[in-house]
């Protein structure tokens, strides 16, 4: 059985290497997961070989509590994320590699649960703290940080577990003669059911 969160994330770095074409051999590659109940922050190892793109979990790291839940107490939400941060960077091999690490923060059901205005301040300060923060070991661009909707969640979730599966390449295109399957993502402030229907 593959655990929900990890599938999901796992299709956006592997949508992320499909765009990559400047690499020559290998990447890495943050994605934090800010969930409900937690944060969870895989590294994800990007290696290209003859056109063949191989995605490997390197190391994870997990705080308790949602960032949605500091709403109120904005500052704290720099405690919770530059730690994690900065202990998954102590897997990269090289500072090279840590400069070129791309970054990635994306919410679900525990941040679509608060309104527009509440969620643009939350991503605001998360990004201006992280900015402002010299000992922040990655790149920080806005553009790879936000809340998805409850539909794309459920797309990443059907096409990573094809990936893992073996039903889709890496080039995310269906393998001749394996059957597409479906997903069940529960998590703790939302549930996706997906399946085929083609």
């Amino acid at each position: 059985m593959f655990q929900t969160r990890f599938v999901i994330f796992y299709f956006c770095i592997i949508a992320f290497t499909v765009a990559l074409t400047n690499i020559h051999d290998h990447r890495y590659a943050v994605v934090v997961d800010a969930g409900s109940t937690g944060n969870r922050a895989f590294l994800f190892k990007i290696s290209i070989s003859h056109d063949h793109k191989h995605v490997e979990l390197i190391h994870r790291e997990m705080k308790k509590r949602g960032i949605a839940d500091y709403l109120d107490d904005l500052p704290k939400i720099k405690d919770i994320l530059l730690p994690l941060l900065k202990k998954v960077s102590e897997y990269i091999p090289t500072q090279v590699d840590i400069d070129e690490t791309v970054l990635f923060i994306r919410a679900t059901g525990g941040m679509r649960s608060l309104s527009t205005d509440d969620q643009s301040a939350l991503w605001s300060a998360v990004v201006g703290m992280l900015e402002d923060d010299p000992t922040t070991p990655f790149h920080i661009n806005p553009h790879n940080f936000g809340t998805i909707s409850g539909k794309l969640e459920a797309y990443y979730a059907v096409i990573a577990a094809n990936y893992v599966a073996g039903r889709v390449d890496s080039n995310l295109i269906p393998i001749p003669g394996q059957k597409m399957i479906g997903a069940l993502d529960m998590g703790g402030s939302s549930t996706q059911m997906i399946y085929h229907v083609g």
